[in-house]
């Protein structure tokens, strides 16, 4: 059984890189629930939102994106950090869509801060 007591973790990993395109996957545990998805991007999306990251980190203002894939059915990873004025921390708002392989569908949405 799963501690629901843990803190919420996400981990990305590059899976696959060719000249035009990148795979990610994501891996998050929240408490009890756990899900994973994959999808694609451009290396150059990739990095640009790494850099957009450091800055937002360091100002801890405003809101920094990352979406690759598409919510098509070939598997979409949403990442969207946020500043908590109050507290000066990071809040994460995940969305996580598999590819379809069957007629069953995942699609869950995880706000974490």
């Amino acid at each position: 059984m799963a501690n629901t007591n843990s803190p919420a973790r996400l981990a990305l990993r590059l899976v696959y890189e060719d000249e035009h395109l990148v795979q990610i996957e994501a891996h998050l545990a929240a408490g009890a629930w756990a899900g994973a998805s994959t999808a694609y991007t451009t290396l150059d999306q990739l990095l640009s939102t790494a850099v957009e990251l450091e800055a937002f980190a360091r100002r801890l203002s405003g809101e920094v994106s990352l979406v690759a894939g598409a919510d098509n059915g070939t598997g979409m990873i949403a990442l969207r950090f946020n500043s908590v004025v109050p507290s000066r921390s990071l809040g994460c708002a995940v969305t996580l869509v598999t590819a379809i392989v069957s007629i069953f569908r995942e699609h869950i949405t995880l706000r974490h801060i």
